[in-house]
């Protein structure tokens, strides 16, 4: 019997792997596979010797003339399919190829023309590395490239260095990278490419230089304007955790490069982890400490911990109010691995006991407490409860004579997170966090704390027209899955929130809307279109809406709230209106009842012991040969009592971890 005492992080980040050659990669064949090209006013020589490469043959591209281009394409010409090599679009990887100077001083380069059906959608652009010493040896030069999403292969396009005469060996790919950038496009050398914009009364940038090094990202907000706003890495689509080498549990630190061009704050990261379509947690808004006066490009790293059974992460860098801040070079770097216990340790142990088993309900939020008695007259909590809708399983290391399982449903369904508004956004003190203050015109929703529903806080929607007939609008924003929270496709939900006018002049308008949408943020449905509302008179009016069955494949809601004046000039062009206490309540919520469940199937097993913590997550695993370990259990959270875990028993040989998250 053996036991692997605990597993709570990692495995190392991009893992060696040895280079995968493209089709006659080394030369060694001569110009087979290889399509010479060149153009312009100058003229190029081809040539392939068939030794004093790298090793072995390699080609050449000469440049005799000035002017002009001199290229090969692989694959003679043709496009090179992804799956083919084992890559995926929306990912980024190391190609790399062998270069020499044979004469000149201009080092070569390389191109990758995308493709989606055979037909050309896009390019890398024309990347020529900086020269490795003189250039009179070779050298191996790595091109960090970011396969944009949508195509499907592309086609390799080394590139002649100018004015002189180049060597060319090894053409090659990393099927895992390298320590490069988190997502496409991850150091900005393609401007905005692969980069979704949001933010209310600001803009973003993408300068050429002055990056870390050459181009890079900015977000700009600086007085007179006062908004924030983000980007979502990879056009805003899910990366797989897979393709950056990590795995639910890993604990890895995301880089980022900043520095403060204007103003004194510093920005910040917030990452979202999913599980196929299913958000599974989320680091919220994270701003580090400024190193120095911010006003140097250093590299600010965010030591997170990936959540068992996460499959994507969506990366969000976050730009801060008052400051421009710029970004670039945005990487995985290595985490910290907690030490094993030592071999003496009683921390997790290895015991039998009796296994156990029952039949959960159908709702995947509610409780199941599993209980030992030694009477059925006193019972006692086997560790923390489950949440789930198929059958469950437990373990008990005391060998009780009798066990039940009490199912409870949860006393709340909210699916809203601060709807109260009563939590302020650090990094925009004028928004309540978690919701997006906009305004097309500059006149954002302004957090106040001198009237509220419930609580201090609320939040203020006022428009107000000049001489001008320019419209305006104010309208706050709340997206479920961003805060953490999600929506259950076939649940019921109620929505509700509290308005007070304040003013509503000539052409004003006020309305409000719900949507459902799928894990890329894609609209599956509206729950109901833009519709018109009025606050209450000197007092709070509640605004309803109930029955709204959430469909197949949503897994978020998406709110708005807005009020607008029209095209109309002078001060009559006006309106105002208070909101507070927002509500998404699933009416499968429960009314926090709890019900007895019978167990079946009481045997001998084996399994491990383990203190829990609250506010983290336990996942267990149980492997035969200490290569693949497969989920025992569920997920569940901890609650600071001691829990166990277990499997039949059947003398065979164990090995067992626990995989412990925030």
């Amino acid at each position: 019997m053996n036991l692997l005492k605990r597993s709570l992080t990692l495995g190392l980040l991009w893992q060696p792997c040895l280079a995968e050659l493209f089709p006659n990669g080394d030369f060694e064949n001569g110009n087979t596979s290889w399509e010479e090209v060149s153009g312009g006013a100058g003229t190029f020589a081809f040539s392939y010797p068939t030794n004093d490469g790298n090793t072995g043959g390699f080609g050449v591209i000469d440049q005799k003339t000035s002017g002009g281009f001199g290229i090969w394409v692989g694959n003679d010409g043709n496009s090179i399919s992804l799956d083919s090599l084992g890559l995926e679009a929306g990912n980024s990887y190391n190609f790399s190829q062998d270069m020499q100077l044979l004469s000149g001083s201009t080092i070569g380069g390389l191109k990758l023309d995308f493709t989606t059906a055979g037909a050309n959608t896009g390019s890398s652009g024309e990347i020529f590395p900086d020269l490795i010493g003189d250039g009179s040896t070779w050298e191996t030069y790595t091109f960090e490239i970011a396969i944009p999403l949508g195509v499907d292969g592309f086609k390799l396009v080394p590139l002649w260095g100018t004015n002189s005469s180049v060597g060319f060996d090894n053409i090659s790919y990393n099927t895992t990278g390298g320590e490069a950038p988190l997502v496409p496009n991850g150091d900005f050398e393609n401007g905005s490419t692969s980069w979704f914009q949001e933010g209310t009364d600001i803009t973003f940038a993408y300068p050429s230089t002055g990056g870390n090094p050459d181009g890079h990202g900015r977000i700009n907000s600086v007085p007179p304007t006062t908004g924030t706003g983000f980007w979502a890495a990879n056009g805003g689509a899910p990366i797989t955790i897979s393709s950056l080498g990590l795995t639910g549990g890993d604990t890895v630190n995301f880089k980022q490069d900043m520095k403060i061009f204007d103003g004194s704050g510093i920005g910040g990261l917030r990452l979202e982890f999913f599980n196929g379509g299913d958000l599974v947690g989320n680091t919220g808004k994270l701003y580090p400490d400024l190193i120095g006066d911010g006003s140097t490009w250093e590299t600010y790293s965010f030591e997170v911990t990936v959540p068992a059974g996460a499959t994507h992460v969506k990366m969000l860098p976050l730009g801060i109010a008052g400051s421009s801040v710029g970004f670039d070079t945005i990487t995985v770097g290595e985490g910290t691995t907690p030490p094993d216990p030592t071999a003496d340790s009683t921390e997790i142990q290895l015991v039998f006991g009796r296994l156990f088993r029952w039949n959960r309900g159908s709702s995947a939020s509610n409780f199941f407490q599993p209980q030992s008695s030694p009477d059925q007259v006193t019972w006692t909590n086997l560790g923390p409860a489950f949440t789930g809708s198929t059958s469950g399983q437990g373990f008990d290391p005391s060998n009780a004579p009798f066990y039940r399982i009490l199912e409870s449903s949860t006393t709340s369904g909210e699916a809203l997170t601060n709807g109260g508004f009563e939590d302020t956004d650090f990094g925009d003190p004028a928004c309540p966090l978690e919701w997006v203050c906009f305004s097309p015109t500059g006149q954002v929703p302004e957090l106040i704390d001198t009237d509220a529903f419930s609580g201090s806080k609320s939040v203020r929607l006022a428009v107000q027209n000049d001489a001008s007939p320019t419209p305006h609008q104010s309208e706050i924003q709340h997206n479920v899955a961003a805060s953490g929270s999600f929506i259950e496709p076939g649940t019921s939900y109620d929505f509700s929130f509290r308005a007070k006018q304040i003013s509503s002049g000539v052409s004003y308008v006020q309305n409000y809307r719900l949507q459902w949408l799928n894990d890329v943020g894609a609209i599956v449905s509206e729950a109901f279109g833009f519709t018109a509302f009025n606050g209450g008179t000197g007092g709070w009016a509640e605004i309803t809406r109930t029955g709204l069955v959430a469909p197949d494949g949503a897994v978020t809601a998406y709110i708005q709230i807005f009020g607008a004046t029209g095209a109309i000039a002078g001060e009559d062009a006006k309106g105002e209106v208070l909101i507070d206490d927002l509500s998404l309540v699933s009416a499968a919520g429960g009314d926090g009842r709890t019900t007895v469940v019978s167990v079946f199937g009481i045997e001998a097993g084996v399994g491990i012991e383990f203190p829990t913590q609250s506010d983290r997550f336990y996942q267990a695993g149980i492997s035969f040969n200490l290569e693949e370990f497969d989920d025992l259990g569920p997920l569940f959270e901890g609650n600071g009592e001691r829990a166990a875990i277990g499997s039949q028993y059947d003398e065979e040989n164990y090995f067992f971890r626990v995989i412990e998250t925030e």
